[in-house]
């Protein structure tokens, strides 16, 4: 019994931050640091609550490559 309560508290925070999240886009996309600082708010709770150490220094790894992979097609104009 224990076992199903926790899944349904976690399924229903799971979904609870997608709507946050899908909600924030929508409505904060043409406000890029707002936007910004509530995804971060977001990534930070949910690292908080469901993932471990390794988990985030991926997170941070890939954070770091992916900018600089962005870098280098904008400036080979891959896109603007």
């Amino acid at each position: 019994m224990k076992h199903s309560t926790r899944l349904g508290k976690d399924l229903a925070m799971t979904l609870a931050a997608f709507c946050i999240l899908v909600a924030s886009v929508s409505l904060l996309w043409r406000n890029n640091w707002l936007l910004f600082v509530v995804a971060l708010a977001l990534c930070i709770v949910g690292l908080i609550l469901w993932h471990d150490r390794l988990d985030v220094s991926f997170f941070l790894i890939i954070g770091v490559l992916g900018s600089a992979a962005e870098l280098v097609f904008v400036r080979f104009g891959v896109w603007q």
